[in-house]
């Protein structure tokens, strides 16, 4: 059944009872048991358009002359007092391009989300049905199973292909089987979408002999850590293409998050304090680094330590140390240590600093970001506490946003915090995230920051930034 309502020009008069007004429109509900048929209100109502996947305009006309369906006899009658326009789909960008094509925005600067659509559009009295995120609340879910078809859904940890446009989301547990889940078109997400991968083929294939892992990407390519086996997928057909071993080097039970170097084509699996590295065309294993950080390595979080900057460069940390090597020559750059203790999770480099980024925890239970210098082999440790933040033992992944030259991360309330990377200033917002962790790898993608959590059945959130700022 569509859905639908009436419409009206009220004028300057107060809109009837089970109405509401908007500029100068009386707008009726769905539904409503009022005969706007018998001239409710003593006005001539006019049906509005189907709602239904799609978002409408409607604006008062008080000279009542614009044509109407359904209009009196004799036709054409022009006595129509509401005009409409509708967008093209249900998506945020094409309720954005309806608003910017409007006769009264043609020629002006256009906007570039909804929520400033809308705060025009009431500002100018017009009505519409699309409704503004509340500041804080997350834009969109997404879900994981465990494997496909299972009635289980995964805390997903994330990484995004930018090349095909694809998030995969995968599981840490590597005792878990095929939860490498893809979730296709991530640019052209909307508002409210509920989005579950389930089906068989929406996973990267099995081509591993047990265990899921933890993924990067080289573009079109994927390559997958599975603890037993070095896997690679293209990422256009999502097929694997080809496997091997990772029973060499360093001890491969249990090896973490591999990276990709695009200066020396080369793929690194740490473990430890060692890092093996794989050839990306044949996949063939050539070395074993031992990067012996100041207190040896540790096996939770050296793993997700590894950090490039896609400039011939590779950072090793752990919670004790770091060191910075050249991804050709093997040879170590620099050497320094972390201090706070506890663990690590993930890793961004910041090319309009020159530093890394590090998430984790500390030995106070609170989470905190370590900012690495290799100007001068320092590195600063970060609380990210808030007052009254009361919540031990959370951990916070990060995410780099280019844009603001921000560090997106979870606060000890467990919500969102920023870094900004200038002065490294912390600034707190009240968003509804209430997990207990940041997943591992999330992401910022066209101003949207993407979480995998570990409440709402293992929901992911989607924030929009511009949303979330506006509710610090």
């Amino acid at each position: 059944m569509a859905t639908s309502r009436q419409f009206t020009y009220g004028g300057e008069d107060a809109a009837p009872s089970g109405t509401t007004k908007t500029g100068s429109l009386w707008v009726g509900t769905p539904n409503s048991p009022e005969r706007y048929d018998l001239n409710y209100g003593g006005k001539i109502w006019w049906m509005g358009p189907d709602e239904d996947n799609t978002y409408i305009i409607g604006k008062d006309v008080p000279t009542s002359d614009w044509p109407a369906k359904g209009d009196i006899p004799p036709y054409p009658h022009y006595s129509g007092s509401v005009r409409f326009w509708s967008s093209f789909g249900d998506s945020e960008g094409e309720f954005v391009a309806r608003v910017n094509s409007l006769p009264a925005r043609l020629g002006q600067i256009p906007f570039d989300d909804g929520t400033q659509c809308a705060t025009w559009l009431a500002d100018n009295g017009y009505w519409t049905n699309w409704e503004s995120p509340t500041p804080g609340q997350y834009f969109a879910t997404f879900r994981l199973h465990n494997a496909p078809g299972s009635g289980n859904y995964s805390e997903p940890y994330l990484d995004y292909s930018p090349s095909e446009d694809k998030m995969v989301g995968w599981n840490e547990d590597m005792s878990n089987t095929r939860s490498n889940g893809v979730w296709d078109d991530i640019s052209n997400i909307s508002q409210n979408d509920l989005y579950i991968v389930s089906e068989s083929s929406q996973y990267l294939p099995s081509s591993a002999s047990s265990g899921t892992g933890m993924m990067c990407f080289d573009g079109s390519n994927g390559y997958l850590n599975t603890g037993t086996h070095l896997v690679k997928y293209n990422m256009s057909t999502n097929t694997a293409t080809s496997k091997v071993s990772t029973v060499h080097g360093a001890a491969s039970s249990q090896k973490r998050r591999p990276i990709f170097e695009p200066s020396t084509d080369k793929v690194f699996i740490p473990f430890g304090q060692y890092v093996d590295v794989f050839d990306t065309a044949t996949l063939a294993y050539s070395d074993s680094i031992n990067m012996a950080v100041p207190s040896g390595g540790d096996n939770n979080s050296a793993g997700v330590g590894l950090v490039n900057t896609d400039d011939n460069e590779v950072l090793f940390a752990d919670s004790s140390g770091f060191t910075i090597f050249n991804p050709d020559t093997l040879a170590v750059i620099a050497t320094g240590a972390i201090s706070g203790g506890g663990s690590l999770t993930n890793g961004r480099y910041n090319p309009s600093t020159g530093k890394y980024y590090i998430g984790g925890n500390g030995s106070n239970g609170k989470p905190k970001i370590v900012v690495i210098d290799a100007s001068n082999n320092t590195s600063t440790t970060i609380t990210i506490a808030e007052s009254g933040g009361a919540n031990n033992n959370t951990s916070t992944s990060i995410a780099l946003d280019t844009v603001r030259n921000f560090i997106w991360c979870m606060n000890d309330d467990r919500k969102i915090a920023s870094l900004d990377c200038s002065d490294n200033s912390l600034t707190h917002y009240n968003t509804t995230f209430a997990g207990t962790n940041f997943a591992v790898m999330p992401y910022v993608i066209n101003d949207k920051l993407f979480i995998g959590t570990q409440v709402d059945n293992n929901s992911g959130k989607v924030y929009k930034l511009t949303t979330v700022i506006s509710n610090g």
